[in-house]
């Protein structure tokens, strides 16, 4: 067998390897997975949070409280799929609503439970929303950000409709969530919505993808993503290069970026590539120290107090 026929053989192979190694990549990346849903596993593993462990499990408790009052609603997504959520009203409503939308692989639940407790008490109300392909959610795959942020949208739509414009709306998202609502700026929202709050967001599907391949599947980053990509499109209608959080800078609205220093999932430089892409509209604040989502447990007071002050700036 000559060299020619050796090098096409081994080439071919290489090929067929990265081709199948990208679509099992893919899967495992993007489809759904209820064994790695907490909504749909019934339970959070609250030992993830280490030494914030018995304050979680605490606030936990709080939020299954008063969430059980709360109001199952759905809508039907741009695709056809019926996306659900939970909402849950203020006793001492004072117009606001905030729609809040969790991390990849998480729930309203893991991402918001220790908070919503405190946004209820000062008077605002909360639709946790259920992302595509999470939760009581419909989906067959998770897409960073690419069709969720159209989701976004329609839960804008849905609270503008249902409030009409008696009441000021915020979308808060956390990590992928995050992504979801910088992405969903740029689009045309009712104009009832006031601002954007995006905690530990990350730029691009494509960055966040190529950061967390060799650490989680130990293959190469290269031409792996390709693959990846390419499966992405063909099964789930959408391109890891197609968006980016860098589009809310074409938004007129004010965001707020949350990231702790300390992350090492997604790197805060990604939060400041996106703040300096926003400009005097957006303001950032950092946490030392804190990990992944972690802002909030890391200090509890100053983000309740950055947080409640962006809402209620203009009164």
């Amino acid at each position: 067998m000559d060299l020619f026929v050796i090098l096409a053989i081994s080439f071919f192979a290489v090929c067929v390897f990265f081709f199948v190694a990208g679509y099992f990549c893919f899967v495992h990346a993007c489809k759904r997975s209820r064994k790695r849903d907490p909504a749909a596993r019934g339970y959070i593993n609250t030992s993830r949070y280490k030494e914030y462990e018995r304050e979680v499990a605490e606030e936990l408790e709080r939020y299954k409280e008063i969430s059980a009052h709360g109001e199952c609603v759905e809508i039907k997504s741009h695709d056809g799929l019926t996306l659900r959520a939970t909402y849950i009203p203020s006793p001492s409503f004072k117009k606001k609503l905030v729609i809040v939308f969790h991390g990849y692989r998480s729930c309203a639940e893991a991402d918001f439970g220790c908070i919503i407790g405190e946004l209820i008490g000062e008077g605002i109300s909360v639709l946790a929303v259920d992302q595509r392909s999470h939760g009581r959610s419909e989906g067959k795959y998770v897409t960073f950000g690419t069709h969720e942020k159209y989701d976004c949208r329609d839960w804008c739509r849905y609270a503008f409709e249902r409030f009409v414009e008696d009441v000021d709306i915020y979308i808060y998202g956390v990590s992928m969530g995050g992504a979801t609502v910088l992405m969903a700026s740029a689009l045309e929202l009712p104009p009832n919505v006031r601002g954007v709050i995006a905690d530990c967001p990350f730029t691009t599907p494509w960055e966040i993808i190529k950061r967390r391949l060799w650490r989680r599947y130990r293959v190469p980053v290269y031409p792996t993503i390709y693959f990846m990509n390419y499966w992405s499109r063909q099964l789930a209608s959408f391109d890891f290069r197609g968006d980016s959080s860098e589009e809310s800078a074409r938004s007129e609205l004010p965001i707020l970026i949350f990231h702790g220093k300390a992350d090492s999932y997604v790197p805060i430089s990604m939060s400041e590539r996106i703040f300096s892409a926003l400009g005097e509209k957006a303001s950032f604040v950092k946490f030392d120290g804190a990990g992944h989502a972690r802002s909030y447990l890391s200090d509890k007071r100053r983000y309740l107090y950055e947080f409640l002050r962006f809402i209620y700036r203009n009164e």
